[in-house]
C-alpha cells in the first residue's frame, strides 16, 4: 500500500469518517458497497488510498482493480488485477485456480464465462474473508466494461454478511446506462454514496501554501477559488505553476480547466522527455515499460528510461508496480494524447501496434484498439482480422457491448478490407448476436434485416447461409422483437422455405428456425406458435439430441424460451410454472444466466397469477441478481413495473402513475420495442381505479389510436368512457374484433366489459360475461405482472346487472378477493356497488 500524503486529505475529514463507518459495518448483515463520486481531480483516489492505508495497517487484506482510462484493455481488467493480487501470496486450491484461469489468460475462453468466473471470484474472496477482512477498491468505475460490472454485482450481492467491503470511485457525469443499471441492481448492497465537492476557501489557501505558493492575499485566493471551483488537482497545479513562473503568470494563466496548466508544466520538460511521454500516452494511462521501450526502439532506450524517471520526479507519473508506470492523473495522459495532431497520432498507433505485437502478441484487445485507431496507417485487412479476433474474445467473455462496438468497426471497414459477401455476412451476423446480447433489440433486428438484404442479393443463396442469417439473433427473448407489432413478411417467407427444405436430422438448425419464426409471429398466429414450439420442445427432449451440431442445454433453453409465447395466454397458462421451473434448472446447470433470468420471469408471472405477490417479488429479486449485463436493463424494467403494479394494488395512485410513466420512458430509451405501451396501460389502470382520467392521457391514447385503430380501440374507448365522452367511445369501440389470447387477453376483455356496461350494449355484455365467468376469483391482467383492472368478479357483477342476472355474489366475491390482496380501494368499490342494488 503506498504511503499517503496526509496533507492531500485537507478538508476531507467528514468524508473519511463516512468510509471508516462503512468499514466498521463490514461483516454485519447489510450494505457492503460505498461509492465515492466526483469530477476529475477532486480527490477520490486520495481519499480512498488513505482509507486503504488505514485498513492495511490494521490487518485487512486490501486489493485494487483499476478500470482502464483508455481503450484496449481486455474485458474484466480490474478483476484481473484483483485476482492476481489475491492469488500471488496465497495460491488458491487447484479446483478454484482452474475456474479462475480464463480471467488470467491461463485457460480457454468459453461462452458465458462471466457466469462461472463470477462465482469463482466470489469463492476466492469468501476464502480470504475467512482469515481476514477484505477491502476491494474499484477505481474509475465509470470506465468499467460489462463483464467487470457483472462480477461486481455477483461479489456485492453474494457475499452479504462476509467481512468484505467494496469501495468504488467514479465520475458521475460519465456514468453510462450499464453502470446506472448496475447501481439499480445493487440498491440493497450500496450503503453510502459520498459525493466530493471542491474545497472551501480556507482549505484552498492552505493547499496553495503547502504547495509552495508563498503568502497570498485574500483576493488572490478568491481568484483561485473562482477559477478552479476548489478542485484540489487544479489548485495544486496552480501552486506549482506559481512556484515555477511567479504568481503574476499563474494568476492570469489559471484556466477553467487544468489542461493549459499541464501544458505549461510539460513545456518545461526537455524535448526528448516530452516525446517519450507522448508515446506513453498512446499506450494509455497505465503503461507497460517493456512495450514502451519496444515502441521507442533499442536506440532510444536510455533516453526513454531517463524521461520516465523525470516524469516520476516531476509528479506527472507514478510507479504502481515494477515494470509499469502510470500517469498521475488521466488529465495528464489526455492532454498529451489530444494535443497530438491526428496524422501523428494515427502513425503513433501503428507503431504501438507493432510494439504490442512483439511484446504482448496475445493481447487481443490492445492489438485491435491500436489497429483501429491507426486508421489508414494500418492495412485495413489486418485491422479487420485483429478487430474480429478481439470481438469474438469479448463476446465469449460476456463483454457483448464491447464486442458490438468492435463488430461495428469491422463492418465499417468491410469495403476497404475487400471482404467478400460471405465474410460480410459473418460480420453482420456476429454484430447482430453482440447487439442482441447487449440488450440493443431494435438495432439488432435492423442489422439482421441488412444481413438478409445482402444474402438475398446473391443469384443463388445456399440454405446454410440463409439459416445462419435468419437465426443470428441468438439472445434470450423476453419482449417482442417487432416494432409496432409489424410482422416481417419477408423474414417469415424465408423461414418457412427453410423449414420445408432443411432435413429432419439437422436438429439444431431446425430448432433455431422454428424458434426464430415463433419470435416473429408471436401474438399474431397463436395456433401456429403452439405447433412450432411443440415441435421445438420435442426435438430438444433429452440432454443432447444432436451433439454434432451443438444441440444441448442451450438449445433446450431456446425451445423453452419460445414456448413461453405459446402459453402466456389463457388457454395454456397451466404450463407456465413447469416451463419456468425447467428453464431455471437447465440454465442454472449449464451456466446460462440470461435464460435463468427468463425462467424466473415465467415463475414471477405464475406467482402473480396466483395472487402471491411476495413470492413474485422473490422471483423478481432473483432474476435481477441472475441477469447478465445485456438483459439487466429489461429485468430491472419489469421489476420496476411490478413495483408500480404493487402501488396500484395498495391504492397508492400517485406513486403508481409516476412509476408507470417513468419505466415506460426508461425502457423505450433503452431500445425495448413498444415499451411505451406499458406506461399507457398502467396510466389507464390507475385512472380506472381512481374513477377519473386526465385529458393528457386521453389525448395520448387518441394519438396511438390514430396509428393503430384496431389494436388501441379497447383502451381508447375505455379512456373516453372514463372521460364521460360516451358518443366518441361508441364510435371508436371495436367489439367485433376478437381479443388476442395473449397475457393481456383477460385485461382486454375486462376493458371491453367496462365499455359495454357504460354504453348499455347488452349483446356485447353477454359475450363478455360468458368469456369472463371461468376467470372468476382472479384479477384482470394481474398474471402479466404489469397491470390490472381489479377483480374479474367486479366486472362480472356489473355485466350481470346489465343483463338482469344475479349480481350480488359477484360483488361479495370481488370485495373478499380485494381485501385478501390488500387492495382496500377495490374492496370498497365492490361493497359500494353491492349496496347500490
Amino acid at each position: 500500500v503506498p504511503v499517503v500524503d496526509r496533507t492531500a486529505l485537507l478538508g476531507r475529514a467528514a468524508e473519511l469518517d463516512r468510509v471508516r463507518a462503512a468499514g466498521a459495518r463490514a461483516g454485519t448483515p447489510g450494505p457492503q458497497v460505498v461509492l465515492v463520486s466526483a469530477d476529475a481531480g477532486v480527490g477520490k483516489t486520495t481519499l480512498v488510498e488513505a482509507f486503504r492505508a488505514e485498513l492495511a495497517a490494521s490487518g485487512w487484506v486490501t486489493v485494487v482493480g483499476r478500470c482502464p482510462e483508455a481503450e484496449g484493455a481486455p474485458p474484466g481488467w480490474p478483476w484481473r488485477e484483483i485476482v492476481t493480487s489475491l492469488t500471488a501470496a496465497h495460491p488458491p486450491a487447484p479446483e478454484l485456480a482452474d475456474r479462475l484461469a480464463p480471467l488470467l489468460d491461463a485457460g480457454p475462453v468459453t461462452p458465458d464465462r462471466t457466469f462461472w468466473l463470477a462465482t469463482a471470484v466470489a469463492d476466492l474472496l469468501a476464502s480470504r474473508t475467512a482469515t481476514a477482512p477484505v477491502l476491494v477498491v474499484l477505481e474509475d468505475l465509470h470506465r468499467a466494461d460489462g463483464e467487470s460490472l457483472q462480477l461486481l454485482r455477483t461479489v456485492a450481492g453474494g457475499l452479504a454478511g462476509q467481512r468484505l467491503l467494496v469501495v468504488a470511485t467514479l465520475r458521475p457525469a460519465e456514468a453510462g446506462d450499464d453502470l446506472t443499471a448496475t447501481f439499480a441492481a445493487l440498491a440493497g448492497p450500496i450503503g453510502d454514496r459520498i459525493e466530493l465537492a471542491g474545497l472551501d476557501p480556507d482549505s484552498v489557501a492552505e493547499l496553495l501554501r503547502r504547495n509552495g505558493s508563498g503568502a497570498l492575499t485574500a483576493e488572490q485566493v478568491a481568484r483561485v477559488v473562482d477559477r478552479t471551483d476548489g478542485n484540489p488537482l487544479f489548485v495544486r497545479e496552480t501552486a506549482r505553476l506559481a512556484a515555477a513562473e511567479g504568481w503574476g503568470t499563474a494568476a492570469t494563466a489559471v484556466p477553467a480547466g487544468v489542461r493549459d496548466v499541464l501544458r505549461r508544466r510539460l513545456a518545461r520538460l526537455p524535448a526528448q522527455a516530452r516525446t517519450v511521454l507522448r508515446q506513453a500516452a498512446i499506450l494509455g494511462r497505465d503503461v507497460d515499460v517493456d512495450t514502451l521501450l519496444a515502441l521507442v526502439g533499442a536506440a532510444g532506450e536510455d533516453e526513454a528510461l531517463d524521461a520516465l524517471e523525470l516524469g516520476v520526479l516531476s509528479g506527472l507519473l507514478t510507479e504502481p508496480d515494477a515494470g509499469r508506470v502510470r500517469f498521475a492523473h488521466v488529465l495528464v495522459r489526455d492532454t498529451l494524447y489530444e494535443d497530438m495532431p491526428r496524422l501523428r497520432r494515427t502513425r503513433a498507433h501503428a507503431a504501438a501496434l507493432a510494439a504490442v505485437s512483439t511484446v504482448r502478441p496475445g493481447d487481443r484487445s490492445a492489438l485491435a484498439h491500436h489497429a483501429l485507431a491507426a486508421g489508414a496507417a494500418v492495412d485495413p485487412a489486418r485491422a479487420v482480422v485483429l478487430a474480429s479476433d478481439a470481438a469474438r474474445a469479448a463476446a465469449a467473455a460476456g463483454a457483448h457491448r464491447q464486442a458490438a462496438e468492435l463488430w461495428a468497426a469491422v463492418a465499417d471497414r468491410a469495403d476497404a478490407a475487400g471482404l467478400d459477401r460471405e465474410a460480410r455476412l459473418d460480420v453482420l451476423c456476429a454484430h447482430v448476436s453482440a447487439l442482441a446480447h447487449s440488450g440493443a433489440t431494435g438495432p439488432a433486428v435492423r442489422r439482421r434485416a441488412e444481413a438478409l438484404d445482402l444474402a438475398l442479393a446473391a443469384p443463388a443463396v445456399p440454405d446454410d447461409v440463409l439459416v445462419r442469417v435468419v437465426t443470428c439473433y441468438d439472445a434470450p427473448v423476453s419482449w417482442t422483437l417487432r416494432a409496432d407489432n409489424t410482422v416481417d413478411t419477408r423474414l417469415v417467407e424465408v423461414l418457412d422455405g427453410l423449414l420445408a427444405r432443411v432435413p429432419a436430422d439437422r436438429v439444431a438448425a431446425r430448432v433455431r428456425l422454428l424458434t426464430s419464426l415463433v419470435f416473429e409471429i408471436e401474438g399474431e398466429q397463436e395456433e401456429r406458435v403452439r405447433e412450432l414450439t411443440a415441435q421445438a420442445l420435442a426435438l430438444t427432449e433429452g440432454a443432447a439430441t444432436d451433439t454434432d451440431t451443438g444441440a444441448g442445454p442451450a438449445l433446450r433453453c431456446l425451445a423453452l424460451n419460445a414456448r413461453f409465447y405459446a402459453i402466456f395466454g389463457p388457454d395454456l397458462w397451466h404450463e407456465m410454472k413447469g416451463v419456468g421451473t425447467e428453464l431455471v434448472e437447465v440454465a442454472t446447470r449449464a451456466g446460462l444466466p440470461g435464460y435463468r433470468a427468463q425462467g424466473l420471469h415465467l415463475l414471477f408471472m405464475d406467482a402473480a397469477s396466483e395472487r402471491d405477490l411476495d413470492a413474485a417479488q422473490r422471483h423478481v429479486d432473483d432474476a435481477v441478481a441472475a441477469a447478465p449485463g445485456g438483459q439487466l436493463g429489461f429485468t430491472l424494467g419489469w421489476s420496476a413495473i411490478f413495483s408500480a403494479l404493487r402501488a396500484l394494488v395498495a391504492g397508492e395512485f400517485d406513486a403508481a402513475a409516476a412509476g408507470y410513466a417513468e419505466i415506460g420512458a426508461r425502457l423505450e430509451a433503452g431500445g425495448v420495442t413498444n415499451a411505451g405501451l406499458i406506461a399507457l396501460l398502467g396510466g389507464l389502470a390507475v385512472a380506472h381505479a381512481r374513477g377519473r382520467i386526465d385529458d393528457q392521457l386521453v389525448a395520448v391514447l387518441g394519438m396511438v389510436h390514430e396509428r393503430a385503430p384496431v389494436e388501441a380501440a379497447e383502451a381508447y374507448a375505455l379512456a373516453l368512457v372514463l372521460a364521460g365522452d360516451l358518443g366518441r367511445a361508441r364510435q371508436v369501440w371495436r367489439p367485433d374484433v376478437p381479443q388476442r389470447r395473449t397475457y393481456y387477453w383477460q385485461l382486454g376483455m375486462a376493458m371491453r366489459a367496462e365499455t359495454a356496461v357504460a354504453l348499455g350494449d347488452r349483446e356485447v355484455a353477454g359475450e363478455c360475461y360468458d368469456a369472463l365467468q371461468p376467470w372468476a376469483g382472479t384479477f384482470a391482467g394481474l398474471s402479466s405482472g404489469t397491470v390490472t383492472l381489479g377483480p374479474v368478479d367486479e366486472s362480472l357483477g356489473r355485466l350481470a346487472r346489465l343483463l338482469g342476472l344475479p349480481a350480488d355474489e359477484h360483488f361479495r366475491a370481488a370485495a373478499a378477493l380485494a381485501r385478501g390482496l390488500g387492495a382496500h380501494h377495490w374492496a370498497a368499490r365492490a361493497e359500494a356497488a353491492l349496496a347500490a342494488r
